[in-house]
């Protein structure tokens, strides 16, 4: 079902954890929902679905306000800028978008030859890296959406990838058992190190964003 489901806190700090059901949504054009997200004004949402299509909500009594075929396959990816002023899509076939908060389409270019998992920013919005199951991970230049580097080291498909908030430095996830976890340097592209912490498919990667002076930068794995 293509649906949305809200949940809101109900206490003060101390108690989150602890949520309320609001309201369940669905689309009268059923198939799978990938991707959810708010919009930066937090007065709207848009889902992500295997048709390619967005839906935007209302992200007050959550209703249906339109549809927009956004990609001509499945959308995998939506990621905003650290600003929130664009957002990056991409696809199943390996394409990337880029939109307004109007949800106005600027740009479109072919990034990988196969389905794009994740994408992330870099701490200026400068340049984003993107992992691909064409076992690819690639930095990109923003604004002229030109390949910076392509970074070769996994076996297998990339399903998963993150920017540090703050630094140079990118990590990694994939199918290959052999070389699952990599952190790379983007000012190279070369790989750092390997961490070798699951025996199956690693599905996602994120660093710490709460990271501030002499903390050790963490990164959570599954």
């Amino acid at each position: 079902d293509k649906r949305v489901v809200s949940t809101q806190s109900t206490g003060q700090p101390h108690e989150r954890g602890h949520y309320t059901f609001v309201r369940m949504s669905t689309n009268k054009f059923k198939c799978p929902i990938h991707l959810v997200r708010f919009l930066p004004d937090g007065k709207r949402m848009i889902s992500g679905a295997s048709s390619g299509e967005f839906t935007l909500w209302s992200g007050n009594n959550f209703t249906f306000e339109t549809n927009i075929q956004a990609h001509d396959t499945a959308l995998r990816v939506m990621e905003w800028n650290k600003n929130e002023t664009w957002l990056l899509t991409a696809d199943h076939t390996g394409n990337v978008k880029y939109w307004q908060s109007n949800m106005n389409n600027v740009k479109s270019f072919d990034a990988h030859t196969e389905v794009i998992r994740d994408a992330s920013f870099c701490p200026t919005d400068k340049k984003f890296v993107t992992c691909s199951d064409d076992s690819l991970v690639k930095i990109w230049d923003f604004y002229s959406c030109t390949e910076e580097r392509a970074m070769r080291g996994h076996g297998a498909e990339v399903k998963c990838c993150d920017w540090h908030p703050q630094k140079g430095l990118i990590v990694s996830g994939s199918k290959d058992t052999q070389q699952p976890i990599k952190l790379w340097d983007p000012r190279v592209g070369q790989s750092l190190t390997t961490l070798h912490l699951h025996k199956a498919t690693v599905t996602r990667v994120k660093w710490n964003r709460m990271v501030t002076g002499s903390l050790l930068p963490l990164v959570i794995t599954c």
